[in-house]
């Protein structure tokens, strides 16, 4: 087995995860969310393995359990660094990021935490998880809920 998959898996567990900004991202536009690496990195099949990738540790794999029309989903794990810098090396500023969902549209604010190493920026676990929460809510049409985490929006079309 890997020893990148191994770390990674170790540091889920641990809930010691940083997620990269544009990784986030990526995962959000393919339906994925981070509750989704987090219960499927324990059955994860490795695809590819780069453990001298120069931004550091990272792997490509796909869940054993997925069925999508007989292929799977890749999540990209190097979103998961390992090498936390120690705080007084990371500065953090605040970043409004858009959710579509349906008729709907949210203004999330989150912190980036921006650093010289591997994928920064990132977003903390807690903000990728607030991003989740938003996706879920919105399409469960939950506005209620939706809007003590975003400003929420209807969106209208202005032509056909």
């Amino acid at each position: 087995m890997s020893q990148t998959l191994l770390l990674i898996r170790e540091l889920v567990a641990r809930q010691e995860v940083r997620i990269s900004d544009h990784g986030y991202d990526e995962l959000a536009e393919d339906d994925i969310l981070v509750s989704d690496i987090f219960a499927g990195v324990t059955d994860v099949v490795m695809v590819e393995d780069y453990p001298e990738y120069y931004k550091g540790p990272c792997c490509a794999g796909c869940s054993k359990s997925c069925n999508l029309s007989s292929s799977c989903r890749q999540a990209q794990y190097r979103a998961m660094d390992r090498r936390f810098s120690e705080e007084d090396s990371m500065t953090r500023r605040r970043r409004t990021k858009f959710i579509h969902e349906g008729q709907y549209a949210a203004e999330v604010d989150v912190e980036l935490i921006e650093s010289q190493d591997g994928w920064a920026p990132y977003l903390s676990l807690e903000d990728a998880q607030k991003l989740d929460e938003v996706h879920a809510t919105l399409r469960q049409s939950d506005l209620q809920r939706a809007r003590t985490m975003a400003r929420i929006f209807k969106l209208t079309p202005v032509a056909g």
